[in-house]
């Protein structure tokens, strides 16, 4: 299929049941010895405000790791590595990024010309002249949120409790879409500050927030579907341990149809790894025999996206599940193509292994899934990033107020 071209999903049309499925919160127990540890808050309902809430203002007492670090840091430190995050520690969360100080400090206090500071972190972005705008002053009257005391503290002994970084997600979503604006530019959080900003800034958690069924097939809400479901599930915090162990290259998304492991591929869309090239046949037996022994018909959906860890010594995780449908991204496949294979197993047998345009693709006889991975390398996440290459005025205006505060 073209790049021009749009996706589409006629084998199935998800309900709220299989939304509720692949909330967390409901399907870890039964996996919970095959999963990273995982801890499950309720979301309060004064959180719950805040975080459905428009701007960007963080609570009261909350600082982010840049905020608690940026003191320490050396502004012309240029060499910040990320590949060595897990080298600082749980307790010591690495140093900024030198690029998000430079971008910061070009907006730092100017000198006028009788020699005084301008503090222009305190002025509004459409001050001039005497119109001086203390955002600060406008806090103490009323804009500022309140500290989450209690909740706070709940997220601190939860996130000590596993091993100190987590990643978030809000029932079965992540705030994948909000790294940009994290200092460490990935989910690992290791404050509630951290957890607080990605969920702020992620446009995927407000649409949860929103309306969790907002993507459920038309014919449910007509009363088409098979199933009755009468939801409660509330909103979760869910945070997941975080493990510097586990690469890109261990990661890998399947696709369940009529519970039938239908097709496996890498989840990182860039980078070809030499790894799952040369041990590809050992992959695809390893994921095999574990969704057999451990998924198939324990899950209470048929059709299902689960995203798994594959380690090279030959364990197997589940890392999440979701919904088959386009709101999932079929990543180095598309739904027609998922389709087909479907079709195809239940037609015909036969092995191949066909490379088109860096893609490998092995198809294993019949009952088997698909794996694809990519053979060469390249930027496909390049064109989707652009949008977020600049900062919003609220969070600059955040960033400015935690530099003046360091």
């Amino acid at each position: 299929m073209s790049g021009d071209e749009e996706d589409s999903c006629s084998i199935y049309n998800f309900t709220r049941d299989d939304i509720d499925a692949v909330n967390l919160i409901n399907w870890y127990g039964n996996f919970k010895n095959l999963s990273p540890k995982t801890i499950c808050l309720s979301i309060p309902p004064e959180v719950l405000k805040y975080l459905k809430s428009d701007g960007m203002v963080m609570p009261q007492n909350t600082h982010t790791t840049a905020h608690v670090n940026i003191g320490n840091k050396e502004e012309d430190d240029d060499n910040t590595s990320w590949a060595s995050i897990s080298d600082h520690g749980d307790d010591n969360p690495p140093p900024i990024p030198s690029e998000f100080l430079q971008q910061l400090r070009q907006q730092q206090p100017s000198q006028d010309a009788n020699g005084d500071s301008e503090e222009l972190w305190e002025r509004g972005s459409d001050s001039s002249g005497d119109e001086t705008h203390d955002l600060r002053e406008e806090d103490r009257k009323g804009g500022e949120v309140k500290q989450f005391h209690e909740f706070d503290s709940l997220l601190d002994s939860s996130i000590k409790e596993l091993g100190g970084a987590v990643l978030p997600k809000v029932n079965r979503k992540s705030p994948k879409d909000a790294t940009w604006i994290a200092f460490n530019r990935s989910l690992k959080c290791y404050n509630p500050g951290d957890i607080y900003l990605l969920l702020k800034t992620s446009d995927i958690v407000s649409q949860v927030l929103e309306d969790p069924y907002r993507d459920c097939s038309e014919e449910e809400f007509l009363g088409a579907s098979s199933h009755s479901s009468t939801s409660t599930t509330p909103y979760i915090l869910v945070l997941k341990e975080w493990n510097d162990s586990w690469g890109p290259d261990m990661e890998f998304r399947c696709f369940v149809c009529s519970n039938q492991l239908t097709a496996i591929c890498q989840r990182d869309l860039d980078t070809c790894y030499s790894s799952i090239v040369n041990r590809k046949d050992k992959l695809l037996a390893n994921i095999q025999n574990f969704f057999v022994r451990n998924i198939l018909h324990q899950f209470p959906v048929d059709y299902y996206v689960m995203d798994i860890i594959c380690h090279p010594n030959g364990e197997v995780y589940v890392v999440d599940f979701d919904v088959f449908g386009l709101i999932t991204d079929p990543l180095l496949f598309t739904y027609q193509e998922l389709e087909s294979f479907y079709e195809d197993t239940k037609n015909h047998d036969g092995a191949s292994d066909n490379r088109v345009s860096g893609r490998s693709t092995v198809s294993k006889p019949f009952g088997q899934p698909c794996l694809r991975f990519l053979t060469e390398s390249r930027n496909f996440r390049g064109r989707k990033t652009t949008r977020h290459s600049t900062l919003s005025n609220d969070v600059m205006t955040y960033m400015r107020q935690s530099l003046s505060n360091a």
